[in-house]
């Protein structure tokens, strides 16, 4: 885990995060870290299920400044758990799940300059979710102003996922899928000569006919 000063701490001074609902300033180890107001437009990751990123019911984000390499070190890293499970103070018995992550994409977004972001240690949750990579809060605007989705990647690659209709991506993957049974092949192109042939024979026993 990063061992450095950050501007605020669980112990000596909450800041601003001790005010904002939701209690963020949980998700941070010790509580340690800074408020940053961005200079310029800045690039930031978030991982996701796949399928496009909505904004419409978001009051924060949690992001990165560079991509997951996969989504077993998202999870150890920044501490993203399979299931989420109840707060002990919630009176519930624990383990009780209040939820579930997928980690399936990264959704490249741009926040605009001006955007005041919460930069520090990811905390520790439980099991192999170690926490300890560095992590952003941010506080998404009314109508998310202050945020651009660019684009969406899956997990672990660079590359931008198109999100064509679904009969077209299922009819071109069914086109591009080899059959995995040769025997199976072989029979059909059996079947299809004897078709083939039988027209033919039909075709001459026609012609004779007339």
């Amino acid at each position: 885990m990063e061992r450095r000063e950050y501007t605020f701490n669980q112990i000596d001074n909450c800041g601003p995060l001790n005010d904002l609902p939701g209690n963020p300033i949980r998700n941070f180890a010790g509580g340690r870290y800074d408020a940053i107001t961005l200079k310029k437009d800045t690039i930031v990751y978030n991982a996701g299920p796949a399928g496009g990123l909505r904004l419409d019911d978001r009051t924060e984000l949690w992001c990165t400044r560079s991509p997951a390499p996969s989504a077993i070190r998202a999870r150890v890293e920044q501490a993203i758990p399979v299931n989420w499970q109840a707060d002990k103070s919630s009176g519930r018995r624990v383990p009780f799940y209040t939820g579930q992550s997928t980690l399936e994409a990264t959704y490249e977004l741009r926040l605009a300059k001006g955007t005041v972001i919460y930069e520090g240690p990811a905390a520790t949750v439980h099991g192999i979710f170690l926490g300890g990579g560095k992590q952003i809060y941010v506080p998404v605007s009314p109508n998310h102003p202050n945020v651009t989705i660019l684009r969406e990647m899956p997990i672990g690659h660079n590359e931008p996922v198109l999100h064509a209709d679904r009969s077209a991506r299922q009819s071109a993957a069914r086109s591009a899928k080899p059959d995995r049974n040769p025997e199976q092949q072989s029979w059909k192109q059996h079947w299809a000569d004897k078709e083939r042939a039988r027209e033919s024979q039909q075709g001459r026993q026609r012609d004779r006919d007339r």
